[in-house]
Parts: structure tokens; sequence; C-alpha cells
């Protein structure tokens, strides 16, 4: 079958459920049991945010912020910094993939506080670097970091 979305554990016929959330995703029996919500405690919540929308965003702002900061942390070897130019203001720092994307199993979209939580869910694997947006950019659409010197090789 596959994986849990959740914690990655092998799912099989006996210990995989349809995710309540995601129809298309499974989840193994402990990640069920742990995220079960009643129907009653899921109304109250969207009301409580309905009604505090400003609250409700700056929780999510504080857990995004911890998530990115514990993750650029933990592949920065301590103090956040970029590791081809030295960025250290992390709003400026990113979490880039050293092979590209497309080796790494999980969805191309995941990007952001999912990204960042995935890795801690994982274990912070290996595959990961910090940088900053613009060595990322650059390293997406030039194949290097102006940064970093570029051998050129002339062939005539």
């Amino acid at each position: 079958m596959a994986n849990c979305r959740k914690c990655g554990v092998i799912l099989t016929e006996y210990n995989s459920y349809q995710s309540y959330i995601r129809k298309r995703d499974y989840i193994c029996k402990s990640c069920k049991n742990k995220t079960i919500v009643p129907e009653k405690n899921r109304k109250k919540v969207r009301e409580w945010r309905k009604k505090n929308p400003e609250k409700h965003r700056l929780q999510w702002l504080r857990a995004t912020v911890k998530a990115k900061e514990d993750a650029l942390t933990h592949y920065s070897n301590g103090k956040p910094r970029c590791v081809c130019c030295s960025e250290d203001t992390i709003d400026f720092l990113t979490l880039d993939h050293i092979n590209g994307r497309k080796i790494v199993a999980h969805k191309r979209s995941l990007c952001g506080k999912t990204l960042y939580k995935l890795v801690k869910r994982q274990g912070y694997p290996e595959g990961y670097q910090v940088l900053c947006m613009n060595c990322k950019f650059a390293k997406g659409h030039l194949g290097y970091c102006p940064h970093q010197k570029r051998e050129v090789v002339v062939t005539h």
C-alpha cells in the first residue's frame, strides 16, 4: 500500500484509515486516534475562528514562524544563515532541496509551514540546506548562484 501521511509508517489493510480531512490520503491507526475531534468541538473551533479572525491569524503566524525557525536552526547547525552568502535575516531565508525537488518523495507544491513541519516529523532528513531567497532563485533559474565561482568551459 502506501505510507501514513502523518508519521510515515507503512500502511497495511489492517492499520490504515482514510483521512477524514483529505479523502485521498490514508493514515495509520495511532494517528487516527490522535486526531479524532468530535463534530461538536469542530463547530466550536469554527465559530471561535469566525469571531476572532485576528487572534486566529496571529496564532497561525506564530506557529509558522516557530516551525521555520526550528527547521532553519537545525539545518544551519545553530544560527540560521544562508550557506552561500551568509545572509542571516530570517525573513529572507528558506529551505532548499540540495538535489532538487524531483528526487524527494513528496508533493511538488509542498512549501512553507507544511514543508518545515514535514521535515521535523521525518527527523530532519538529509538533502536540505538553508538558502536566502536570492540564492535559491538563482540556483533554480541559472543552475548556480552568482556568489559561487562558476567554471566556464569554452569549446571550439
